[in-house]
């Protein structure tokens, strides 16, 4: 058997106390941190609002133009309209 160092554990216990207050002490990267992600996060659901309001009105004239009876049309543009309020509320919220 290898026997038990002190000198070993203290090592390590002072290695690992060292990252944790490393860690502790950086508070402020961490807000950073978050801040930076919260931004990327909104910007990122904010560009996939557009792309769907961009798919919905691509699909709303899409159906329109197939649509030979104007009855059709009327219909397929209160889909598209419906479609894109909502898209719309989603973006100011």
């Amino acid at each position: 058997m290898i026997p038990k160092r002190d000198l070993d554990i203290s090592q390590l216990e002072y290695l690992f106390t060292r990252e944790i207050c490393h860690w502790q002490s950086d508070s402020i990267l961490l807000e950073s941190y978050r801040e930076q992600r919260r931004q990327f996060i909104i910007k990122r659901l904010r560009l996939q609002t557009k792309i769907m309001l961009l798919v919905g009105l691509t699909l709303s004239s899409f159906f329109m133009w197939v649509n030979q009876q104007p009855n059709g049309k009327i219909y397929a543009f209160k889909i598209g309209l419906i479609l894109e309020s909502f898209i719309l509320i989603c973006w100011f919220l």
